[in-house]
């Protein structure tokens, strides 16, 4: 044998004859013909195996591979092995720029690193084959015309080409970044198994195709280019990552090809004929307008909008998960939107659909109007369609769902978003928003109204049928309802706790050409009455009205009761007349107040709103002077603030979802901060009479919420008092016993600005009023052994008001006015107290209730108040 060591080039050229074999353990062996290396197996086992210029010798049959490995180094020369290589695992190193193409079945299980030239598996022929992992530098190339089991992992910075006619399997990882060129034939990623995988960018030449055989998920990142075709063939998913191009056409025999893994990359081009699932999974938007055919699903899955154009002609399910699917065209399968999914566009299904998420055939708010036609059956399973209409006349224009000649069932919630603030209302069959055509039909609850639907003060309800009844199974927006004739023969029960209604021979309603005066109940008009409907409707045409009328009609009423909650009485805000007169030796004087209400109020108005629900604040006022001008007679001046809250909860009459009366509602909720400067002068007389002037301002802010949006609301408040008593004294009730007459004249306006919620402008307007009070206080001054006056109280007052009505403009053209006057009667008792010289304190507790028997002017309510202060 000879042994090659040491560092230097051993170069062989004679005609060798020995048997004995080579082994190269260190430097270099050169030879230019095999016949130099004698007969027997040539070892690589650390050194370098060089080719001289112009040899192409094959010595594949007896070269091999120690555990050392070893270098061939072609030096420029184009090497083809018919043999296989064999090795024990040692590292094989292909150098030179020749290229080292392999024809035989190589037993090498070591890694083989090309660093320059070519390595070439296979010949265009049905052999060469190569075991152990591959570290490519430069090219690997795939040659056969069969089937190429490829098991090697492939790394390093080259190129991977397919050249061969034939198929090469890969069940290896591709990991190699110098990109995958197929030129010819399929490269095959997977046996249908969980193995292989491809990375880095791929071009396919025309006529040459990607399969992808994978049983899981498999991921390809790279951009895959040229005029070739894909062909999905595993039962797994595959998923391209990146925004692709090839243009030759795409295959799904098996499982799932996903576009995009949930970010914003990732696409295809070209046809795809699908007998598998085609699912979208994009965080933007993608477009996909080539054809799709087959029996195989098409899955909307990403978060983002899927814009599927033409008419798609394949059969198997669409579906989406998530996200947006906008169909421009026509599908030719049953459809399913799940929870999370929103299905729009100028679309037209044929096939059925079950919706379970949002069905929009247009933009949220856009006013081009579009229509979804289905011609299967549609089932609602709690899912939404989402509509853009034109509140205004009958006809107005409007998005559609077209059923053509199916079945609809289930139960669908209809979003209404009215593109419209004009000033036309429906008076016929309304606004036709769901068509059934072709034999249609549609089952009585198929559809409602997802919330308050409102253009200006009226809402609108959905209808099954046209007024006529030629139309029965569509369904139409009117903001009016009709309440036909009671049979002759039979008595109307109100329900529980209303008299019978006997029978009428009532008129039919008005033509739609009828003029109808706007403050009766009957067709809508600019103006809703002021007087509640009867809780038996006698036939004739109704507005429909939702909770906004209610909720926000009460602002302006509790704005003013929040007003008058921090006014008060004079001897609510500072204590008892006795009290304060012991500070008139002592100069000025601060004192602060707590107050409460818990109100259940009710206003005359056509939606008979009750507020119910808790004012409350803290007020902190100070005597800055007090003095006299005329002898017997003082003066006192003072200034206050305060903050105050009110949480009220309103209920009142809203048109029932069916369309066909009024019902008791809770409508919303109303909160308002106010905050208030206040001034007052008070003159002390003779006997103890007084008369206190008192002007106040409040800036007002909150909101008023109801099912129909939420309005902020801004306002301020004036208010101005003119209050006198005269105390007398009735020893025979007890020692130091008065009862004292008292007058109070309160003048309020209160003025909010304009404001709007998602479905209209709002004015809340200004309202002007008056309230004059009338009362009684008894009290008993109570000096204590320690020199402390205590003094027990009691009232008993009559209020009135005048005036006060508030209106509500809509979209500045309906108005919904409200009258907060009303009398009351009020009760309080509570005691005072000087603590010490300095010091006193005061509390209350009130009732009042409405004066009045009508349920519209009710006013009770329950007080509480506590006060300390102090003079200096």
């Amino acid at each position: 044998m000879l042994v090659k060591t040491g560092a230097g080039t051993l170069n062989l050229s004679g005609n060798n004859s020995w048997n004995g074999g080579s082994r190269i353990e260190q430097g270099t062996l050169s030879f230019d013909n095999g016949v130099n290396l004698g007969s027997g197996t040539v070892e690589l086992n650390g050194g370098t195996l060089l080719w001289q210029t112009g040899n192409t010798s094959d010595i594949s049959d007896r070269l091999t591979v120690g555990s050392n490995g070893g270098i061939i180094n072609d030096n420029g020369n184009d090497l083809t092995f018919n043999g296989g290589i064999t090795g024990s695992g040692g590292m094989l190193v292909k150098q030179g720029s020749g290229a080292l193409i392999l024809t035989g079945d190589s037993s090498l299980n070591g890694t083989l690193v090309i660093d320059d030239g070519v390595v070439q598996i296979g010949n265009g022929g049905t052999s060469g084959s190569l075991l152990g992992d591959i570290v490519n530098n430069t090219q690997l190339i795939l040659n056969r015309s069969d089937v190429l089991a490829l098991t090697s992992n492939v790394g390093g910075s080259g190129a991977l080409v397919q050249r061969g006619t034939g198929n090469s399997v890969v069940t290896g990882d591709l990991g190699h970044t110098g990109g995958t060129q197929i030129e010819a034939g399929n490269l095959q990623v997977g046996d249908g198994g969980t193995r292989g995988n491809l990375a880095g960018n791929v071009h396919i030449a025309s006529g040459a195709g990607l399969q992808v055989n994978r049983s899981d998920a498999t991921l390809l990142n790279g951009v895959i280019s040229g005029e070739g075709r894909f062909e999905q063939m595993g039962s797994g998913t595959t998923v391209l990552g990146a925004d692709n191009s090839w243009r030759g056409g795409t295959t799904i025999t098996n499982g799932t090809l996903q576009v995009g893994n949930g970010g914003t990359s990732g696409s295809i081009t070209g046809d795809v004929v699908n007998v598998g699932t085609l699912q979208f999974n994009r965080s933007d938007d993608i477009t996909f307008s080539n054809a799709i055919t087959g029996s195989g699903d098409v899955v909307q899955l990403g978060r983002g909008t899927l814009t599927l154009e033409g008419d798609q002609t394949y059969t198997g399910a669409t579906r989406v998960e998530n996200g947006t699917l906008r169909i421009q065209g026509s599908v030719q399968s049953d459809t399913t939107i799940a929870a999370a999914g929103t299905l729009t566009g100028e679309a037209k299904i044929f096939g059925s659909l079950t919706n379970s998420g949002t069905l929009r055939p247009g933009a949220v708010g856009a006013a081009d109007y579009r229509a979804i036609t289905v011609t299967g059956d549609y089932t609602g399973n709690d899912g939404v369609l989402a509509l853009n209409s034109w509140l205004g006349a009958d006809g107005s224009p409007t998005d559609q769902l077209i059923l053509d000649g199916g079945h609809a069932s289930g139960t669908t919630r209809v979003a209404i978003t009215n593109t419209n603030r004009g000033e036309e209302y429906t008076y016929a069959d309304g606004i036709q928003i769901i068509q059934a055509i072709n034999g249609a039909t549609t089952e009585d609850d198929a559809f409602r109204l997802a919330g308050d639907t409102r253009s200006g003060a009226l809402s609108y309800r959905l209808f099954r049928g046209s007024l006529s009844g030629a139309d029965t199974d569509s369904w139409y927006l009117r903001n009016q309802f009709i309440v036909g004739p009671v049979d002759p023969g039979k008595p109307v029960d109100p329900g529980e706790g209303g008299d019978i209604v006997e029978p009428v021979n009532p008129e039919l309603p008005s033509e739609p050409g009828e003029d109808v005066d706007p403050t009766k109940p009957g067709r809508p008009g600019t103006s809703l009455p002021l007087t509640p409907p009867p809780a038996v409707l006698p036939p004739g045409e109704y507005p429909v009205i939702g909770p906004a009328v209610a909720t926000y009609g009460v602002v302006q009423p509790v704005a003013r009761e929040l007003g008058m909650l921090t006014l008060g009485t004079l001897s609510q805000r500072g204590g008892d007349m006795a009290l304060m007169i012991n500070d008139a030796a002592q100069g000025p004087a601060m004192w602060t107040r707590l107050l409460v209400s818990e109100i259940d109020h009710s206003y005359q108005a056509f939606a008979a709103p009750t507020a119910k629900g808790t004012l409350g604040g803290l007020q902190i006022g100070a005597d800055l002077w007090q003095g006299s001008f005329i002898e017997g007679h003082r003066e006192r001046f003072g200034l206050y603030a305060a903050q105050t809250r009110a949480n009220i909860s309103v209920s009142g009459l809203v048109t029932n979802e069916a369309g066909t009366q009024y019902e008791r509602q809770n409508t919303g909720k109303v909160k308002l901060t106010g905050t208030s400067l206040g001034g007052y002068w008070t003159h002390y007389g003779p006997g103890d009479s007084y008369l206190d002037a008192t002007v106040q301002g409040t800036r007002y802010r909150g909101s008023a919420a109801s099912e129909s949006g939420s309005l902020e609301t801004t306002g301020y408040g004036l208010v101005a008092s003119l209050e006198s008593g005269y105390p007398f004294a009735l020893p025979s009730f007890g020692a130091g016993f008065t009862l004292e007459p008292q007058a109070q004249l309160i003048w309020q306006e209160t003025r909010f600005k304009d404001s709007a919620d998602r479905q209209s402008n709002v004015a809340l307007g200004k309202t002007t009023g008056t309230t004059g009070r009338l009362g009684l206080r008894a009290k008993w001054s109570i000096e204590t052994a320690s020199g402390a006056v205590v003094e027990p109280f009691a009232s008993v007052n009559y209020w009135q008001d005048w005036n006060g009505r508030s209106t509500t403009v809509y979209d500045g053209k309906d108005s919904a006015p409200l009258a907060s006057s009303a009398g009351r009667i009020s009760t309080e008792v509570g005691v005072g107290s000087g603590l010490t010289t300095n010091l006193k304190v005061y509390g209350a507790l009130g009732y009042q209730m409405g004066a009045s028997s009508s349920a519209l002017k009710e006013r009770e309510s329950y007080s509480a108040g506590f006060g300390v202060r102090y003079s200096f």
